[in-house]
């Protein structure tokens, strides 16, 4: 966890080996913003799935949480760090991650691969602790299951067929749904000469959750609207490329609300809202960039 820039009053805080209950599990997930990547519906199963699991305790209250999952021989996961925000920085995740390396050292044999994922901001808080990231050690792969099935997707070339057999008029079955390739979501992509500042644009001024990062980039969404953001420095902003700047249009419900909501967040109109001969209502903004998105409604 990067070191704090101003300096907090030291506080007492205890660090008790127990689980967190159910209540203060789900307090601090919402507490932390993970809300959206948690079935809250299962949390009781999600606990009884630990090897190990510690919370630090202030004034009676839970400010912190950590815990161990794995088989305990060959593989433990460090999970769940969680520490409230008005207590980060001041020395809590570290009680957390020391209660929990010291279970590790007593209770688990030779060998067992100690592992964890984070993102790369954290990567020097873990890294006091012996964990390396792939450009050192393994390389780790994750991949997050919400409401499609994971399937796999094989990019490898299929054996190439005679040229008969390829000449053959497909037959109806060849052209089924069960067959046919299926667009299952668009994510827009874009160069942008100031990351820091496009990401805070989308999520101050447009309601943007930022889903995830990786170096250089940025990948964010508002409902089924999907962003990845590039730092392109050296690049030409989008403002001078012209018409070239229109990169999208957006079907929303309530457009007058979200054209509410942009004004009174400063958003640069370009068009402002109005009824369209061919049936849609709509309007324009502008980004920091120049990158300008048309929302629009039907009428009716």
């Amino acid at each position: 966890m990067p070191k704090s820039k101003t300096k907090k009053t030291p506080f007492a805080f205890k660090i008790v080996a127990r689980l967190p209950t159910l209540d203060e599990f789900a307090r601090l997930i919402d507490a932390v913003g993970w809300s959206r990547y948690v079935n809250k519906k299962l949390l009781s199963k999600v606990l009884a799935g630990s090897l190990f699991g510690v919370v630090a305790i202030h004034e009676r209250k839970v400010i912190a949480a950590g815990r161990l999952v794995g088989d305990g021989v060959r593989n433990v996961f460090v999970q769940d760090i969680m520490v409230l925000p008005e207590y980060q920085r001041r020395g809590v995740g570290t009680a957390i991650m020391d209660a929990l390396m010291e279970w590790i050292n007593d209770r688990t044999p030779s060998k067992t691969y100690v592992q964890l994922f984070t993102e790369k901001k954290n990567a020097a808080f873990y890294a006091r602790y012996g964990f390396k990231g792939p450009e050192e050690w393994l390389y780790g792969m994750s991949v997050k299951k919400f409401e499609e099935r994971l399937e796999r997707r094989d990019s490898r070339k299929a054996p190439k067929r005679s040229t008969e057999t390829e000449a053959v008029v497909p037959s109806a079955a060849s052209t089924s749904s069960t067959s046919a390739s299926r667009v299952t979501g668009v994510r827009c992509v874009l160069a942008v000469n100031d990351l820091e500042k496009s990401v805070g644009f989308y999520r101050d001024k447009l309601g943007f959750k930022v889903d995830f990062t990786a170096p250089g980039w940025s990948f964010l969404s508002r409902n089924e609207f999907k962003l990845m953001l590039g730092h392109c420095p050296d690049e030409k902003p989008a403002r001078e490329i012209g018409d070239h700047s229109w990169f999208v249009y957006v079907d929303v419900e309530k457009i007058d609300n979200l054209y509410g909501e942009c004004r009174h967040n400063g958003v640069t109109i370009a068009e402002d809202i109005a009824n369209r001969p061919y049936g849609m209502r709509e309007f324009g903004i502008v980004t920091p960039d120049g990158h300008r998105i048309v929302f629009g409604q039907p009428r009716g």
